[in-house]
């Protein structure tokens, strides 16, 4: 009979109890729910939660990951029902993801585990800190730029977002939008592009992942993390159009991350 384990913190095989399987489960409702309705992906919290379990790092950005897709497929079917997404736009993105995603998984084949824990402990302090700066900004002043310039810097910027998903097992969904804001787009039109990238980043990082780093899975988290996802970004999503103040979940959302990128970064430095 199979058994599902963890890794405790010691490197030795321990059993998963059934309540923190319950616990572990109701918490990544609960940030699918807000991530949901900030209109960010969670997989910056899923993955240090997942770590903090005891899963090592690749199964947890593989989860980060798989999370990812079901939040942003919610958000992308509304943003498409709204029409705000640029496909042009997304495009150049997507196929610059496309190829960096399995270039960032084949890079952390070769990187210790702790060095690519302190890349993602900065990356999310570094995407907290830009979270609370924009809080209040609905747009940026855009460069002026030409339509090619523009659109190569793009399949640029989606080969990064690619290298990060693959990497570190986030969608890159906090560079997407201000970058878009800064090529000039609306801010609708950027955060609906924003989040339909980001949705195939994570497809391209999930499959990047899968085959080149082959996590060993805990098919009890597997699955019942995907239902759990569904049905937080579910009710995020309807609670979206009650009169909730996203910004003030952005800055919930932002001072966890850099709680724990500051909790990531003590550790391994």
């Amino acid at each position: 009979m199979h058994y599902f384990y963890m890794i405790s913190q010691d490197g030795s095989s321990s059993h998963m109890d059934p309540l923190n399987y319950a616990f572990l489960l109701l918490l990544v409702f609960l940030i699918t729910v807000l991530a949901s309705i900030g209109g960010v992906g969670g997989s910056f919290v899923i993955i240090p939660l997942l770590l903090f379990f005891g899963y090592d790092f690749i199964f947890a950005a593989t989860m980060g990951l798989l999370l990812n897709i079901i939040n942003t497929a919610t958000a992308s079917r509304r943003h498409l029902q709204q029409e705000v997404v640029d496909f042009s736009v997304a495009s150049h993105l997507i196929v610059g993801s496309l190829v960096g995603a399995p270039l960032g998984a084949y890079i952390s084949e070769f990187l210790p585990v702790d060095t690519i824990t302190l890349i993602f402990g900065i990356t999310v302090l570094l995407l907290g800190l830009q979270m609370i700066q924009q809080r209040n900004k609905e747009s940026l002043a855009p460069f002026e730029l030409s339509r090619r310039v523009k659109f190569v810097i793009m399949v640029f910027v989606g080969i990064v977002i690619g290298i990060m998903s693959g990497l570190l097992g986030i969608g890159g969904g906090a560079l997407v939008l201000p970058f878009l804001l800064l090529m000039g787009y609306p801010t609708r039109v950027a955060a609906g592009t924003s989040a339909f990238t980001v949705f195939f980043a994570s497809i391209f990082g999930f499959v990047s992942k899968l085959a080149l780093n082959q996590p060993e899975i805990d098919w009890v988290v597997f699955f019942g993390g995907d239902l759990m996802s569904i049905l937080g970004a579910y009710l995020g999503s309807h609670l979206m159009h009650f009169k909730i103040n996203q910004s003030q979940i952005k800055m919930v959302i932002a001072f966890l991350m850099l709680s724990i990128g500051a909790k990531l970064l003590m550790e391994q430095l």
